[in-house]
């Protein structure tokens, strides 16, 4: 697990160092320049690894989410947009896992906040002012703050237990993360230089979310925000 994370994180890096050179030199190539903010959804979920013995449930919560964009960026004759994101984004989880012998509960509430790189290499324009991005979101865990309790019992100790997450686990998400994003932005343009963009996207995560208990949770993100978009050529 620990050399997954290592190599994860080394295919990050690269990835960030990348982008970051594609940013440095993207106004040779680019078209605008944008500056998003917005409130984001975030949908914990797992997919159906739920049974008698192990179940988990989730709530949504609310965070906000800052991107800086190059929009139509050529490469080989095709559009491409870059992102570098930041995303603060909240969750809730009630895990249950036992048997006849014992069981185990864990309840959280966890907020992370991530620092991203968006590689989109599917742009379109539907009709003159609506735009469809679709592309990988590369994310990094920079921080991230939980509370709650684990409590259960066992026969050997059928008075149980109860603690406090923070006594007990140092680490309950993971480092690294993969997803989909797609993106709708509808341009109305201001004057010659600026746009401001009313924006929906949606972000499908593909690894673990958490590494403190065994449900396989993903993250989904709808996000509502506004840009500002400056052409520069």
């Amino acid at each position: 697990m620990r050399n997954a994370i290592h190599t994860s994180g080394r295919t990050l890096i690269r990835t960030t160092f990348i982008t970051l050179i594609i940013f440095f030199n993207a106004h040779v190539n680019a078209q605008s320049i944008e500056v998003i903010g917005g409130m984001n959804i975030n949908h914990f979920y797992d997919l159906g690894t739920s049974n008698r013995h192990n179940s988990t449930s989730y709530t949504q919560d609310y965070g906000y989410t800052l991107k800086l964009v190059y929009n139509d960026i050529r490469i080989r004759k095709l559009s491409w947009r870059f992102s570098l994101g930041f995303d603060k984004y909240k969750g809730h989880l009630l895990s249950r896992s036992g048997s006849l012998g014992g069981s185990n509960t864990i309840k959280a509430s966890v907020e992370k906040s991530i620092l991203s790189v968006g590689i989109y290499p599917f742009n379109f324009k539907i009709a003159n002012y609506l735009k469809f991005s679709l592309g990988l979101e590369f994310g990094r865990l920079i921080s991230e703050s939980f509370e709650g309790t684990r409590r259960g019992y066992h026969l050997g100790n059928v008075s149980g237990w109860n603690y406090n997450l923070n006594e007990i686990i140092d680490q309950f998400s993971e480092k690294n993360y993969l997803g989909i994003r797609a993106n709708l932005a509808y341009d109305f343009k201001i004057n010659d230089q600026y746009i401001v963009t009313p924006q929906y996207s949606y972000y499908l995560g593909f690894n673990d979310e958490f590494v403190a208990v065994k449900s396989k949770t993903k993250s989904m993100r709808q996000v509502f925000s506004l840009g500002i978009k400056r052409k520069i050529q």
